[in-house]
This record gives C-alpha cells, sequence and structure tokens, in this order.
C-alpha cells in the first residue's frame, strides 16, 4: 500500500474471509442429515411450480382469451337465443389455441433453461396446461353462468338451464384443447393452432348443405366418446412429452 498511497484504507470495512471452520461445519451438517436437502412437502413444490410457469407464460394468452370469450359473451347478450351456438364455437377455439400457444412456440423465453432443469418435462406440460386450460375453462364456465339466466328467458324450445349451456362446449373444448396439446409437443404450435383452426371451420361448414361434413358434428357434443378421445390425445401428449418430442426434437442446445 506504501506504493499505492490511493488505495490506502481501501480494505477497512472489508470483512475478513472465512476461516477453514465453515467447511468443517457444512460437512458436518451434511453428514449429520445423510446428504440430503431437507424435504419439501408435494404440494408446496406443485404451488412453487404453478407459480413459475404463470409468470413465464405471456400476458397474451390471458388477454386474448379474456377478449375473444367477452366478444362472444357480448354477442349471446345482443341475440341471447344464440347462447349454446356461440358458447359451443368460441370455447374450443380459446382453449385449443391457447394450450397450442402455452407449450409449444419456438421462441419460448425459458425453453433453454427448461431443456437443462432437472424438472420432468411431463410435469413442466401438466402445469403449464393446468394453468391454461384451467384459466379458458374457469371462462367458459363464468360466461356460462352470465348468460344462463339470459337463455332462460327465451321462451319456445331453445330454451336452457346453466347445465346445458356447459354441455354444449365442455366436450368439443377438452378434445380440441387436448389434440392442439399433442400437435404443439409433436409438431409446433403454429401446427397445432392451423389444425385446431380447420376442425372448427369444418364444424361451422358442416352447417351448410354439404352431407359429407354432418358427421363432424359428432365430435362437436358432449359424451363419453368425446372426452375418452379428448384423454386418449392428452396421454399421448405426455407420453410424447416424455420422449423428447419426436418430431421437433429440440434441445438445449437446438443441436439435433
Amino acid at each position: 500500500m506504501d506504493s499505492w498511497p490511493e488505495l490506502a484504507g481501501i480494505g477497512d470495512d472489508v470483512p475478513a474471509p472465512p476461516g477453514p471452520e465453515i467447511v468443517r461445519g457444512a460437512l458436518r451438517r451434511s453428514a449429520l442429515e445423510g446428504g440430503r436437502p431437507p424435504a419439501v412437502p408435494k404440494a408446496v413444490r406443485a404451488w412453487a411450480l404453478l407459480t413459475a410457469e404463470a409468470r413465464v407464460q405471456p400476458v397474451s394468452i390471458w388477454l386474448i382469451s379474456a377478449l375473444v370469450m367477452t366478444v362472444g359473451v357480448g354477442f349471446v347478450l345482443a341475440k341471447p337465443y344464440t347462447a349454446v351456438f356461440v358458447l359451443a364455437m368460441v370455447a374450443p377455439l380459446v382453449a385449443g389455441a391457447g394450450v397450442a400457444a402455452a407449450y409449444g412456440p419456438r421462441d419460448d423465453r425459458v425453453l433453454e433453461l427448461v431443456a437443462v432443469t432437472p424438472t420432468s418435462p411431463r410435469v413442466i406440460l401438466l402445469a403449464r396446461m393446468t394453468l391454461v386450460f384451467g384459466y379458458d375453462l374457469a371462462l367458459a364456465l363464468v360466461a356460462s353462468a352470465m348468460l344462463s339466466p339470459f337463455q332462460d328467458s327465451v321462451p319456445g324450445p331453445v330454451s336452457t338451464g346453466l347445465v346445458s349451456l356447459v354441455t354444449a362446449w365442455l366436450g368439443p373444448t377438452t378434445v380440441l384443447a387436448a389434440l392442439s396439446l399433442l400437435l404443439s409437443v409433436c409438431w409446433n404450435a403454429e401446427g397445432a393452432v392451423g389444425v385446431a383452426l380447420g376442425v372448427w371451420g369444418l364444424y361451422l361448414m358442416s352447417f351448410t348443405k354439404w352431407p359429407v361434413l354432418a358427421g363432424i358434428r359428432q365430435l362437436w357434443t358432449t359424451s363419453p366418446a368425446t372426452i375418452g378421445l379428448a384423454l386418449v390425445l392428452a396421454s399421448a401428449a405426455v407420453v410424447a412429452a416424455g420422449r423428447g418430442e419426436p418430431i421437433r426434437r429440440l434441445r438445449a442446445t437446438h443441436g439435433s
């Protein structure tokens, strides 16, 4: 310091580095605890994962889903007799697009981190789907509850209740969401959204006079068959996620 007077006193407030006793203490604790980290309850770990995944999802997923559902509710309020048809169209579209966007984008901001995390890809997939599909499901349920009183006031055979409104969209919503999920895992988000829009458009076209499209209405119902199909597609997506996404095969280095 004598040759550098301007540095005199620079370390006066800096504590001394820890001595070897800190290493001995860490080794002693590790030996007493068996070298294992303290156990964390599964509920706490699940909540932490859901919270982390909610933070990394694009805000647009939540905003666009709410906006599309709000537009549908506004249309039904103007024409209450359209509630069943509008909800059967809007809810599956919102869920299908939202699920695809939640898992599949190549520009996922945390893709590199997720690829090297010790958390299983299947667990991450289930966490994201719980968030996004649960959010879309809640939107559709709230919309159905809001529109049910207006629908009950409609005279004639179109009058229905909350249960009928929910069954109008629940089956197709689960099928389209599961299909989008499988395609986003095995292919990419853009392709998943495109196929979902195609299936959605075919249902619209089934109301024309083309008899070849009449059969697609069977897919747009809530039945054991549609719920079973949704479970099969979702299960296939979970299996594919655990095997490295067979078609896309993205890795942490994007080298394969």
